[in-house]
């Protein structure tokens, strides 16, 4: 006994898959949304610099990114600039590495070797002997 399936032709089940198809791209393209289809953002939108040397996310939700001329926050809209004077003296001013700790803070690896820990308003500097920083961070973990 023919079933129902076996009296659709094949063509018929083409065209249905094929709309099947359209269908789903359809629905994919109205889910996409303009976050993801947004240029890089660059110092014209804010960034301190548009070289990225590190970046971390805290539990807050922000993303914290780390470049030749200091420390940026975004919040997923605009940057906020955290100048590496407000807690490190000179002549460190670039940060080459960056990752965030378990309580939430953040470690921050600068050029001339220094680490500084970040966290709730506190800060810890560590500042190594002369002759290790002559050595570059290249990360840290």
């Amino acid at each position: 006994m023919p079933t129902l399936l076996n009296r659709i032709p094949r063509f018929a089940w083409l065209v249905l898959w094929v709309g099947l198809l359209v269908a789903q791209a359809g629905l994919a393209a109205t889910n996409v949304s303009a976050w993801l289809t947004r240029p890089p953002w660059t110092s014209d939108d804010g960034l301190p610099n548009n070289t990225v040397e590190g970046l971390a996310q805290t539990p807050d939700g922000y993303l914290w990114l780390g470049t030749p001329n200091g420390l940026a926050r975004f919040d997923g809209v605009r940057f906020e600039d955290f100048p590496t004077t407000n807690f490190i003296a000179p002549p460190n001013r670039g940060i080459l590495a960056m990752i965030s700790d378990r309580a939430g803070g953040l470690q921050i690896g600068m050029d001339r070797g220094a680490v500084i820990g970040l966290n709730s308003g506190q800060r810890e500097v560590f500042i190594p002997d002369r002759e290790l920083s002559a050595l570059t961070i290249n990360a840290l973990t």
